[in-house]
């Protein structure tokens, strides 16, 4: 936990330790509301070939950056149709908040990612 300090730091996200969560996708949260008291969680994220985030919501807006792979984003609109846009590496994807989605690695190499949340969730 932080102190009241404000100061830059650096952070090792390789020695967060990773967890898997539904769907299978190995995440490493690595600056949250809990451990940096952060207005933000960031993450790292790796999803092997037909795994991933299954659905959810976020209390805030998402940024995916794809570093490596591809995959797809499902979601559903405002009219409740479940819709699919495929993304490569190099994309970045903006999920705004409350939008109900998942995204999986429709690949055949693993997927890399970097996962921005605002406001953070935990």
């Amino acid at each position: 936990m932080r102190d009241n300090f404000k100061s830059p730091r650096i952070i090792n996200a390789m020695e967060i330790e990773p967890i898997t969560i539904e769907g299978g996708a190995q995440v490493r949260r690595v600056i949250t509301k809990k451990n940096h008291n952060a207005h933000l969680v960031f993450s790292l994220v790796v999803e092997e070939p037909g795994k991933g985030h299954l659905w959810h919501v976020h209390p805030g807006d998402e940024v995916i950056f794809i570093m490596k792979g591809e995959g797809t984003l499902s979601f559903v609109d405002e009219n409740g149709t479940e819709k699919h846009l495929k993304a490569k590496e190099g994309h970045v994807v903006f999920v705004p908040l409350g939008l109900r989605h998942q995204f999986i690695n429709t690949g055949t190499e693993s997927m890399m990612l970097v996962v921005a949340i605002a406001p953070p969730h935990t």
